[in-house]
């Protein structure tokens, strides 16, 4: 069996990221334009037609592991796999198949379980389900003409999105053969066992009114993949948002291939929250995600804990409640002289999370509140903390995952290629540090948190306020003018979802950890 793909030609003399492209039912590989455009010359581009659809006249296997063999033995020996709709779930299941080949996994309006079943509402019902594919043996054309109806439902740009889908159709019409085997496909397909054992990093985009594909689905995922729902969009955000899609994309597929930055200055970060004279007053969310870690801890009364990174002790005092002798450790001497102005009850001692001035085995508990993703090397941290509790203590921390201020990273890279935000571990590298260090993770949450701004300066003093600006080495120096925030500004409103501010992601990764006895 042969496979109908073809790769796009590049600028880019770097050698750019392998991305595959795989379309949805009755569409074909000229669906993407839009959003090839809008990605540039960032990635060579691959674009896969299914059996039956486009230009692919090949007959739909019988089973879909023949269909992954054969892209297997044309695709790149790596990459990143993109797919919608139908296509999402087809790059799901290629990934489940070969996860040596899949770099990253990107699904766009797609679902792991298109048709509803007893545990699953989140799908299409049977009856609906049969009664399309009746209407598609009755009239190909017709049917056709109805789904891009479907697709384009919902969203602002309804007439565009519909034209365009039909435009598709229409260049390189799929056989009805093909059409029906892939309808037969999607029905069987239940990968919902098969998301939750992904171990490769995964991004789900969906539309806010698609109507095939809620967008609910988002919260049925497994916590550890990220996803972005875009408003105003029907099944087909690609085609109505292309450039906030691309830069969503491109943002997420970076992130996995840089992972976190590993040389931040860390005199430059102790300084940079000394500074942070209104730390407490603009540091909303680090104090959320505080109480949420403190409501983590075990009620039992111990007997040492160690506040690491205590800040300006705003939860010490609560932690003191909770144990005989608590120690506030901060990397910055500003930040603990406000510490000890609070009256709580600790020792105070200036350190750094990996060189800890504190004794083997000497600690019961450690809390560790938005802190430890300013670490740069996450085996000598795992070392530490592992070093300092006692066999049978535990760790409770908190902190920030890749997909922070991704809207003000991806808006930057519109201005120009400096580093303008700090980039985070991701839940796989932690916990492969936490494991070689001979920690158990017990426990592990991922959360994604909206929070808003009025404007991209705002945003910026935000930051800044509470310490958490650039402190990336390539970064720029010296001051922004106008006209750079106001190209900011308005390549950030291309992310936004039609409110007057703009949305703020912030990911919010707790662990609990536990040292075997």
């Amino acid at each position: 069996m042969q496979t109908a793909i073809k790769a796009q030609p590049v600028s880019d003399a770097q050698s750019p990221m392998d991305l595959v492209l795989i379309h949805g039912w009755g569409s074909n590989e000229n669906i993407w334009a839009p959003l090839i455009t809008a990605l540039g010359s960032a990635f060579q581009i691959h674009t896969l037609e299914l059996p039956g659809h486009g230009n692919n006249a090949e007959t739909w296997p019988s089973r879909t592991e023949r269909l992954l063999e054969a892209w297997s033995q044309s695709l790149p020996p790596q990459a990143a796999y993109m797919g919608w709709s139908l296509g999402g779930s087809l790059a799901l299941c290629f990934a489940q198949r070969y996860p040596e080949r899949v770099s990253a996994l990107i699904t766009l309006a797609s679902t792991p379980c298109f048709v509803a079943r007893p545990d699953w509402t989140l799908g299409m019902s049977e009856r609906e389900f049969t009664e399309f594919q009746a209407r598609l043996a009755l009239d190909t054309s017709s049917c056709l003409q109805y789904f891009s109806g479907l697709q384009a439902m919902g969203d602002t740009q309804l007439k565009e999105v519909r034209r365009t889908l039909t435009q598709c159709a229409e260049s390189a019409p799929a056989d009805a053969s093909g059409l029906a085997s892939g309808l037969e496909t999607l029905a069987q397909l239940d990968l919902r066992d098969s998301l939750e054992e992904l171990n490769t990093p995964h991004l789900a985009l969906f539309g806010a009114e698609d109507k095939l594909v809620p967008a609910g689905v988002a919260h049925a995922l497994p916590a550890r993949s990220s996803h972005w729902t875009l408003a105003g969009c029907g099944h087909a955000p690609h085609l109505s948002r292309p450039k906030a899609v691309a830069a969503r994309v491109t943002d997420f597929l970076i992130q996995q291939n840089k992972g976190c930055s590993r040389s931040r200055n860390k005199q430059q970060v102790a300084a940079s929250f000394g500074r942070a004279d209104e730390y407490d007053r603009a540091a909303e969310l680090q104090q959320a995600t505080g109480h949420t870690l403190l409501n983590s801890l075990p009620e039992h009364q111990t007997d040492r804990l160690l506040d690491l990174g205590c800040g300006t002790g705003f939860f010490t005092q609560a932690l003191a409640e909770r144990a005989d002798t608590v120690l506030g450790v901060d990397i910055s001497e500003g930040m603990l002289k406000r510490a000890q102005q609070t009256g709580a009850v600790a020792h105070w001692l200036c350190g750094d999370a990996e060189a800890l001035p504190i004794a083997d085995s000497s600690i019961d508990q450690i809390f560790s509140s938005l802190a430890i993703q300013w670490c740069e090397n996450l085996a000598q941290l795992s070392t530490e903390l592992a070093r300092v509790l006692r066999p049978g203590g535990e760790a409770a921390l908190a902190t920030l995952g890749p997909d922070t201020l991704w809207e003000l990273r991806a808006a930057w890279r519109a201005v120009d290629s400096k580093v303008h935000v700090n980039r985070f571990a991701s839940p796989s590298q932690l916990c492969t540090a936490f494991a070689e260090a001979g920690l158990q993770v017990i426990c592990a949450t991922h959360e994604l948190q909206t929070r808003r701004a009025s404007t991209v300066i705002a945003l910026a003093r935000e930051l800044r306020a509470i310490g958490a600006h650039n402190l990336n080495p390539g970064r720029q120096t010296g001051l922004t003018g106008k006209a750079r925030w106001q190209q900011l500004d308005a390549a950030y409103r291309t992310l936004c979802d039609g409110k007057s501010d703009l949305p703020v992601t912030w990911a919010i990764d707790i662990y609990r950890l536990r040292k075997p006895h």
